[in-house]
């Protein structure tokens, strides 16, 4: 049996592993193999991100995966801001054109106006 975090958070993968490591013993009859069930069951952006020992407890694991995990969403937000802002410089020059082009139309425009009338004395 493989369980993976697919869609679920670091905690709630985490909560469902150690429940199923109860249930089913054999599944992880020791720390170790419950930290190496965790570790290969992360997503990808996660378990790159942490750096695991043999030494390291199940415990200090998680904590290292939702840090990952912070990084991972932190970066995420990043690049999506980055985004909005080149859209938003993408559609900034395209306005300023078009309110160049009807200010230079304006000013074609008048010089076809006629001079106003001089009078006489």
């Amino acid at each position: 049996m493989r369980l993976v975090q697919g869609n679920r958070t670091v905690t709630e993968y985490e909560t469902e592993l150690k429940d199923f490591a109860s249930f089913i013993p054999e599944l992880a009859p020791t720390e170790e193999v419950l930290c190496s069930k965790f570790e290969v069951g992360l997503n990808l952006g996660i378990r790159e991100r942490i750096t695991v020992t043999s030494k390291q407890s199940f415990k200090e694991m998680v904590q290292s995966a939702l840090r990952a995990d912070q990084l991972v969403r932190e970066g995420k937000r990043v690049r999506e801001n980055i985004a909005k802002r080149r859209s938003l410089e993408m559609e900034q020059p395209s306005k300023k054109s078009r309110s160049e082009g009807s200010s230079k139309g304006t000013s074609a425009s008048s010089p076809m106006r006629s001079p106003p009338s001089q009078s006489s004395d």
